[in-house]
């Protein structure tokens, strides 16, 4: 059984029980606040507020077990949890992370808003704002609002750089995602989620092989709305198993070329297919790749894969190829 890399991820062992005068999450063993904001702690030993499965806001149960956490984001005030993982983590090695979540309508807000942050160093930031100078791997889709009538499970996967000991776990957008609720509209736009289960796995793949050297190979999951050049989400899987492979095989380097279909003139198309090469050129520099490894070039649509004029099949020709060069 692969292990988990979260310690007390259900928050089920404590220093204390929570009450009115101390109910900070840190009474959760392992658990650090890494900013000035006061993360809640809620264990069926505290007190009538900060009990299991009634607290101080309504009744939800923990996801699992006896425990959970609440976080609570209303714009410039954010609040955190963070924790040491029970191992650093490889370079190169793909994880995958995922929280369970549910809201509270106490407020008259939900949110999108919850985030994985991995870091070699322990996050400190002495005020209650937003944590700065972090860019979270695992972010939960803006258009994913958190529910509160049940538990839901945000998840995702990210390649280590290597030497990560910490994870930090909140929201890290500049500006707080919302959505209004009808219920309670007397207050500000705030919003409040509980967090349960939590945990990091390393996934065992098998290693994936590169292409014998000028062999095209188009990367599926890449496609492109009609004049655009910005990834998307579905993509990222695709691309983090092409960084997998670059990252085992150190000395290769790849050409990754760009195409659109036959709309628009040619030398737009040209720029636009260059564009959507260099997309993810940057995605791979910015997961470890060496930019001195990577080349690109676009071809507009002088090389479409269906030649026929639909809709459906000039998507298909908005993509992006790569090829061995060295």
């Amino acid at each position: 059984m692969t292990q988990n890399l979260i310690p007390n991820a259900g928050f089920e062992h404590n220093n204390g029980c929570p009450k009115h005068t101390s109910h900070s999450a840190t009474l959760a063993k392992g658990w650090r606040n890494p900013t000035n904001g006061s993360p809640d702690y809620y264990h069926i030993c505290g007190s009538e507020k900060y009990t299991t499965p009634k607290n101080q806001y309504d009744i939800k149960k923990p996801y699992g077990g006896i425990a959970y956490v609440g976080l609570n984001n209303r714009g410039l005030f954010r609040e955190y949890i963070s924790i040491r993982l029970t191992k650093t983590l490889k370079k190169g090695t793909t994880y995958r992370a995922k929280i369970h979540v549910i809201a509270t309508d106490h407020f008259h807000h939900l949110t999108s808003d919850i985030s994985f942050f991995f870091s070699s160093e322990y996050v400190v930031q002495k005020t209650t704002g937003r944590l700065l100078n972090c860019e979270p791997q695992i972010v939960n889709p803006e258009d994913n609002f958190i529910p509160d009538n049940k538990w839901i499970e945000i998840s995702g996967e990210f390649i280590a750089k290597g030497g990560e000991r910490f994870v930090t776990i909140g929201s890290f957008r500049p500006k707080v995602n919302f959505q209004k609720i009808i219920k309670n509209p007397k207050y500000i736009r705030n919003s409040y989620i509980y967090i349960d289960n939590i945990s990091t796995i390393a996934l065992k793949r098998p290693k994936g092989k590169l292409p014998p050297k000028g062999k095209l190979i188009t990367l599926e999951s890449i496609y492109f709305e009609h004049d655009k050049y910005v990834l998307n989400k579905d993509s990222f899987k695709e691309l983090n198993e092409l960084v997998a492979k670059l990252t085992e095989r150190k000395s290769v380097r790849i050409e990754i070329i760009g195409h659109t279909d036959i709309s628009g003139i040619e030398e737009h198309n040209i720029s636009l297919s260059k564009q959507r090469a260099l997309a993810v050129v940057n995605y791979l520099i910015k997961k470890g790749i060496s930019k001195d490894r990577l080349r690109h070039k676009g071809l507009g649509s002088s090389v479409p894969t269906e030649p026929k004029d639909t809709k459906e099949k000039q998507a298909i020709n908005r993509r992006v190829e790569f090829r061995v060069i060295d």
